[in-house]
Formats: C-alpha cells, sequence, structure tokens
C-alpha cells in the first residue's frame, strides 16, 4: 500500500523532467538574468541623461528668475553658495549618477559660455566645475520658450495662431550684427500639413526676442 502511494504520488511528475532542485535552480538563474538586464538599462539610461541623450530637464530660458520654474528656483538656491550660480546661469540638463552624485549642464546668458558641474547628492557641495567648448545644445523647455517668443512677435505671431507647425531647435550662430555671445535656436514654421516652410526664424534666448526670420532655407 504504501509503495502504491508512493508511485501515485511520484506518477504526477513527467519522465525525464527536471526535478524540484533543478527548477529551484533555473528560477534563480532567471531572476539573476533579470536584475543584470535591468542594471544594464539603468546604466543606459543614466549614461544618456550625462550626455544629453535620455530625458532633458531644463530651465526657461529667459534670464528673469521669475520667468523661471520652482524647480529650477529650487535648483539654484540649493547650488547657489557651493557653485556660484546667477540668476543668468539655468541649467539646461542634469542627471543623477550612479554614485549619487549630481551632474549639472549650466549655461551663463551673460557670458555665453558653458560648464559642466558636478555636486555630491547629499551635501550638494561642488565635486567638480568645468567649462565646455562649444555650444550645448537646447533643452525642451528652452524651444518651448522659443515658440512662446515667436508667438508674442508681432510680426510672426499669426503664423503660430494660424496653425504653423513649428520644428526645429537646434542652437545656431545669430545673424550678423547681433550679439555673438547671445544664445540662438533656429525655429522652422511650416504649413500645417508640413510641406511648405513659412518662416525660418533665429530666436536671441538670451533677449527673448525674434533676431531675424525669413521665407526660405539658406
Amino acid at each position: 500500500m504504501n509503495t502504491r502511494a508512493y508511485q501515485q504520488s511520484d506518477s504526477f511528475r513527467i519522465p525525464g523532467s527536471p526535478g524540484p532542485a533543478c527548477c529551484n535552480h533555473q528560477r534563480l538563474l532567471h531572476a539573476r538574468g533579470l536584475i543584470t538586464v535591468l542594471g544594464l538599462l539603468i546604466t543606459a539610461f543614466a549614461w544618456g541623461q550625462t550626455s544629453g541623450v535620455g530625458l532633458i530637464s531644463g530651465s526657461v530660458t529667459n534670464t528673469s528668475p521669475s520667468r523661471q520654474s520652482g524647480y529650477d528656483r529650487e535648483l539654484q538656491a540649493s547650488f547657489r553658495v557651493g557653485s556660484n550660480l546667477q540668476p543668468h546661469q539655468v541649467v539646461l540638463r542634469q542627471a543623477y549618477e550612479q554614485d549619487h552624485a549630481i551632474t549639472l549642464i549650466v549655461f551663463n546668458y551673460e557670458t555665453g559660455t558653458a560648464s559642466r558641474i558636478v555636486l555630491d547628492g547629499s551635501s550638494r557641495k561642488v565635486l567638480r566645475e568645468q567649462t565646455l567648448p562649444g555650444r550645448p545644445q537646447s533643452s525642451r523647455k528652452e524651444f518651448r520658450e522659443a515658440i512662446e517668443i515667436v508667438r508674442r512677435d508681432r510680426k510672426l505671431g499669426h503664423f503660430i495662431t494660424s496653425g504653423a507647425v513649428p520644428e526645429g531647435g537646434f542652437i545656431v550662430d545669430g545673424p550678423a550684427g547681433h550679439p555673438s555671445q547671445d544664445r540662438y535656436i533656429q525655429v522652422r514654421l511650416l504649413s500645417p500639413d508640413r510641406r511648405s516652410l513659412l518662416r525660418l526664424v533665429l530666436v536671441d534666448l538670451t533677449l527673448g526676442v525674434a533676431a531675424s526670420d525669413r521665407a526660405w532655407y539658406e
């Protein structure tokens, strides 16, 4: 009777299939694989933010503190002592690193220069500060600010209200005769069907005005 009971209970396992110990081992390997993949994804995300490829968090780029978001003002208040951040400096990007450090890409609208500031995530102490060559590309908020500047422009505003589609957002050289250290962003206004160019506008983000516009590409 005991032998029969044992045979009945053992018959629930398919012949040749792994036993309980083997199944547990496979589950452990599967869990470790998922953890490894998740770690790689987190690493790639952190690298993307530092390189400006991942999610972007930037400030509204008019130099007036009253037009900056509350979060950006909080950032400036937190880091002002360590990095001497001034109202004419804005955070274009920020990334939280795996070692709990915070990397900021900051643009100075007064000097027209950019810098990378690395802070300790807990103490907010500046660990490293480096001046960057060239011009960092725009943040999403900069592009939105440029569109608002175009919308408020007397000559160009009607394109936006009439349904023009804004594209672009590249940081470029300014037009001839304009301050070379200012920060200029290119905005293309396309027809609602995106088939034709209505206006190519260069917006001076430093002054908050449309610096030039034309109805053709270069």
